[in-house]
């Protein structure tokens, strides 16, 4: 059982508005070793949201005081780090989205690693009314910790999973979280308990009623076609959750936008009669008068992980 649990805050609803880093290091089924340090937000993103603030105490002055790190200094750090495990989150759609964001923002190439969640473990494994990350640990019997700090966060995440392998008997990271293997059309390489594809409407996640307004999938009933490449569809769905979107499995007369996720662009000559069923019944609506537009699956990258 071995991986590297992670968690970052962020100093406003930007992604890449890093502003601090837990890790805590697994070997062999226990905690090993734990470091978190703050960062000096990324150019044009380092202003503070008093929302923000309220969720985790840090301010600038915090990061001024503590001597906070580049987000660059804090790539080379995390690499020493981590070296070639696999990281786990908790809610990993998030901690991904800001590591590969503010690498991004600042020019860096984004290194190719392996993600998981404990959310998405603690699911599968346990019946709570939430799977908030206090309410997991309380469950697993975990002291209490200081939630929204980086490193008591990491720590607590890794415990998680340590619990839940304990407790379901899967004693190594390949058997809380087993791969399997791509189906001869590229279907399936993470699809290894098709989360995200026979889920019932009660268990998707719920639009967040704090997102930004004025995003463009505020209040949108929104449903995926296809693999956004990097993402599992459970990802795509806690995203756009996230955005204050409510997520659909299939094409309703409610549904407002379709996501075309295996189409990175959506050419001039497209025909929607020519793709799948959930594309073929939003053009019958749209033919019907139904508002429901499409997004390639750039544009939903874009507005769901930047």
């Amino acid at each position: 059982m071995n991986f590297v649990s992670i968690d970052f805050e962020t100093a406003n609803r930007r992604r890449a508005s890093v502003c601090q880093v837990g890790l805590a290091k697994v070997r062999d089924g226990r905690i090993e070793a734990t470091d978190s340090w703050y960062v000096v937000p990324p150019t044009g993103l380092d202003s503070f949201d008093p929302f923000n603030i309220g969720i985790h105490g840090i301010t600038g002055a915090t990061v001024t005081a503590a001597r906070g790190l580049s987000w660059g200094d804090s790539l080379d750090r995390c690499a020493d780090f981590i070296g070639d495990l696999p990281l786990v989150a908790h809610n990993s759609a998030f901690d991904r989205s800001v590591y590969e964001e503010a690498t991004r923002h600042i020019g860096a190439a984004v290194t190719t690693r392996r993600w998981e969640c404990t959310v998405d473990l603690s699911r599968r494994h346990l019946t709570l009314p939430n799977y908030k990350l206090p309410t997991v640990a309380a469950h697993l019997g975990l002291a209490a910790f200081d939630h929204h700090d980086a490193t008591a966060d990491a720590r607590v995440c890794a415990q998680i999973a340590l619990g839940i392998g304990t407790q379901s008997a899967l004693r190594s990271f390949e058997e809380l979280w087993p791969l399997r293997p791509a189906s001869p059309g590229g279907y399936g390489r993470r699809r290894f308990y098709e989360r995200g594809y026979s889920q019932r409407k009660a268990e998707l996640p719920q639009p967040n009623p704090a997102a930004d307004r004025s995003h463009p999938l505020f209040g949108q009933h929104v449903v995926i076609t296809g693999d956004l490449e990097g993402r599992t569809r459970w990802e795509v769905f806690e995203a756009l959750a996230h955005r204050g979107a409510t997520v659909q499995q299939n094409v309703t007369r409610r549904t407002t936008a379709l996501i075309l996720a295996d189409r990175q662009f959506i050419p001039g000559d497209y025909d929607p009669m020519a793709g799948t069923g959930k594309e073929k019944r939003a053009a019958e609506l749209r033919e019907k008068g139904y508002a429901v537009a499409l997004v390639s699956g750039s544009d939903a990258r874009r507005l769901l992980f930047t």
